[in-house]
């Protein structure tokens, strides 16, 4: 694998690494890779979280009301 990366404010290439620092290289890239895939799974719960709100309150609001609020909403 040839990749080139900057790291502190130099530009390097994978090949002109040691064997160990390409490990220690491989282990940063894949940690970087864990958390743009966390970041994304968070925004993703997240959302179903704010789903999840929206139904309770809309479950509380048709106790209250006397009426199924979802249903106001179905096509017919």
């Amino acid at each position: 694998m040839q990749e080139n990366f900057k790291f502190e404010g130099n530009e390097y290439n994978t090949t002109s690494l040691s064997e160990n620092a390409l490990k220690i290289y491989m282990k940063i890239r894949f940690v970087q890779d864990r958390i743009v895939e966390i970041k994304s799974d968070a925004a993703l719960i997240h959302k179903a979280k704010n789903g999840y709100i929206e139904e309770l309150k809309n479950e509380i609001l048709s106790g209250k009301l006397g009426l199924n609020i979802g249903e106001l909403f179905l096509d017919d």
